[in-house]
């Protein structure tokens, strides 16, 4: 990606800036992330498979 259309799509002031998200869920236990660079952007998202399946 453009250094210029990851600045606009997130709305930051010039390339010296980024973005950082994160977040964490507790039932089912679930983590996940957002990261700006100069070129590109990073999305993950995790979680222990025993917590996605356990019964309430």
């Amino acid at each position: 990606m453009k250094k210029e259309d990851i600045n606009s799509m997130f709305n930051l002031p010039d390339e010296s800036k980024g973005l950082a998200w994160r977040f964490v869920m507790t039932d089912p236990l679930i983590a996940g992330f957002l990261y700006t660079y100069k070129d590109s952007v990073a999305v993950g998202i995790g979680s222990p498979i025993k917590s996605l399946f356990q019964e309430k």
